[in-house]
């Protein structure tokens, strides 16, 4: 009876498998449910996929009125980051980001990391959150999905292909696409539903709330729609390819922004309006009063009225943006969108009031130092306590590196800023002291990062007790009036306000002229007393 039973469960096995992923490629399948134990869910996910939801709004449902833009908090990756990507957040705050040749990183609420999997061959796009829990990341050649523990249910091959942003619907089927032009819906076990072939390369979808598909491609002029069983419902032309997937607005109608257009089309397909902007960029976002808010790669962001596409208002930056993500909208009406300075090494995150007013710009730091540029992931996400998350990654003389940022309210807890004492005036050359104090309010120990205003810097040394002054040195090479700034963290990764000290280094005594004349009276002293004698 036995061994008639295992007989039995290597036959399901054969049967089960043979029909799953690509060109009947196995498939890898972890069945033990007791690793979904997070309690992620899709439905409690403040952020579970790339642009908040299947349809692609990039409306989030939480309040982040209260958010201040202070930086709270980094995560830290190395060189193989190259590219971070958007972050998405499940039920319990852990945000999972991907880095191109990284892998998959979860991180705790506070910063810190949770887990990562290298997953296999690299990653262009963002991970998903499923109503399980579960959590799909492609990537070049596989599409994974994850228990939010960081253990892997399952891995579909996919031909050497990358595959497309993870588009989940609320009953767990998954849609990605790839490179090679096709289109797969994938229930949650990693079994393939149906797939579609278009032939070009996708990048994302959307969902209606019907479960109708929309997606554009790489190089394709057009918008296509399909039933939810994967059948051809529509075709319409975009006259130029897209960026991204099409938001779907609450009453059906899809915006899309192929080139440098803003297209609203109606549910069977047809154009509802079509309206120029300076730029292209990605989609758009949908504020809670239906303003259609669209960020080019130019200056401005405008908010469009969805029936006919004019501007109810426009936000415009004071120069041409390096780069510049998609916007994303709280449910206060809160627009995020963050850019980098047309000098290509300064980014900031922008909070916009609902009429398109600017509420504060922070800028988004790095600890390491000499950089060249800075570039930006696609869009920000916001999580249910009102925390904006945004990412990016920095080129200089190292290798490249990145971070996730996350803004928000100045935490209770944070260490205090740094009082700063020391000589406000010193000598060029001449090494001078200064000692750096904060608290923590927690009585934890402290870190300490401090810029020179030299291009020079002290990366978070410590750990120092709360209240400890802490004594660094510094010799500065040249005259000029510099900043010192200083800021500290605690062992829970709580980092605190920057504080500043403006120093003066006027003189110097050895500079190559004072050194000539100081070695020519040195050889010839009597010859100096002769010359003081003349010039009386």
């Amino acid at each position: 009876m036995k061994n008639y039973l295992i007989l039995l469960l290597v036959l399901f096995l054969v049967v089960s498998t043979s029909f799953v992923g690509v060109s009947n490629k196995k498939v890898f399948i972890d069945t033990d449910t007791t690793k979904m134990s997070d309690n992620g869910c899709l439905q409690n996910s403040p952020w579970p996929m790339y642009g908040h939801d299947a349809q692609n709004t990039c409306r989030s449902e939480y309040d982040a009125s209260q958010n201040e833009g202070y930086e709270k908090w980094k995560y830290y990756v190395d060189y193989a980051s190259l590219n971070i990507i958007t972050p998405v957040i499940d039920g319990n705050g852990t945000i999972y980001f991907t880095s191109k040749y990284d892998g998959l990183y979860a991180v705790y609420p506070n910063g810190t990391l949770k887990w990562h999997s290298d997953l296999t061959g690299f990653t262009e796009f963002q991970p998903a959150i499923g109503p399980d829990g579960a959590i799909y990341a492609g990537t070049l050649s596989r599409f994974h999905a994850f228990y939010p523990n960081g253990t892997l249910q399952w891995m579909l091959p996919m031909e050497k292909n990358f595959c497309s942003r993870p588009v989940v619907s609320p009953e767990g089927i998954v849609y990605t696409g790839t490179d090679d032009g096709y289109l797969y819906a994938v229930h949650p076990n990693g079994t393939i539903k149906w797939e579609y072939h278009l032939g070009y390369s996708l990048i994302a979808t959307s969902l209606d709330v019907a479960g109708n598909v929309y997606f554009t491609a790489r190089y394709c002029d057009y918008l296509y729609s399909l039933s939810p069983n994967g059948t051809f419902r529509w075709r319409f032309e975009t006259v130029h390819d897209t960026s991204d997937a099409p938001l779907i607005g609450d009453d059906g109608t899809i915006f899309t922004s192929p080139g440098c257009y803003m297209v609203a089309v109606n549910p069977d397909g047809t154009e509802r309006w079509r309206v120029p902007t300076s730029a292209i960029g990605g989609s758009p976002a949908l504020s809670p009063d239906g303003t259609i808010v669209y960020s080019s790669l130019g200056r401005e962001v405008l908010g469009l009225d969805p029936e006919d596409g004019h501007i109810r208002w426009q936000y415009q930056l004071d120069y041409t943006p390096k780069d510049k993500t998609r916007p994303v909208v709280s449910s206060d009406g809160t627009v995020f969108f963050a850019n980098v300075d047309e000098g290509g090494g300064t980014a900031y995150l922008n909070a916009l009031n609902l009429d398109g007013s600017l509420k504060w710009a922070a800028r988004l730091t790095t600890d390491v130092y000499p950089y060249d540029r800075v570039l930006l992931g696609p869009a920000p996400s916001v999580s249910a306590d009102g925390t904006v998350y945004v990412t990016t990654w920095f080129y200089g003389e190292e290798p490249s590196f990145g971070y996730v940022h996350a803004f928000g309210q100045l935490d209770p807890n944070a260490p205090t800023s740094p009082t700063i004492t020391g000589p406000i005036k010193g000598k060029v050359g001449v090494q001078q002291e200064y000692t750096f104090t904060s608290t923590s309010p927690t009585g934890i120990d402290l870190y300490y990062y401090v810029l020179w205003g030299d291009g020079t810097y002290v990366d978070w040394i410590g750990p120092f007790p709360s209240g400890e002054a802490v004594s660094l040195n510094h010799t500065w090479s040249e005259r000029g009036t510099y900043t010192i700034q200083a800021r500290a963290r605690d062992s829970s990764n709580l980092l605190g306000p920057w504080s500043t000290m403006a120093v003066r280094m006027p003189v110097s005594h050895s500079t190559p002229f004072l050194q000539f004349w100081t070695k020519v009276i040195d050889r010839f002293p009597k010859a100096f007393m002769i010359l003081q004698y003349l010039l009386r």
